[in-house]
């Protein structure tokens, strides 16, 4: 949307799939990694406050799924994560 005076406030939608892989590690050493697909969704809205400066504020809903390799009984608990992201901030135009 393009800021005119009318306009104050900007919604800005996403939706998005991708690929994600966890690496886990203490200090030097390495225990392996996870791979998987996530799915988020969410949205910012922009508040204009001059012609270059904006405040934001958005939300965003991620939801991941690995492939695991484990005993079957551990299986549902380690192959998925949720996460809901919140972000404020101010941004130059």
């Amino acid at each position: 949307m393009i800021w005119n005076k009318t306009f104050q406030f900007n919604l800005q939608p996403y939706l998005g799939f991708g690929s994600v892989k966890l690496n886990f590690k203490s200090g030097n050493r390495s225990f392996g990694h996870q791979t998987g697909n996530d799915f988020r969704i969410g949205g910012n809205l922009n508040y204009k406050l001059d012609k270059t400066v904006s405040a934001f504020f958005g939300l965003g809903y991620v939801s991941s799924n690995y492939d695991v390799k484990t005993a079957p009984e551990f299986v549902s608990f380690y192959d998925n994560s949720k996460m809901l992201q919140i972000n404020i901030g101010i941004k130059i135009n």
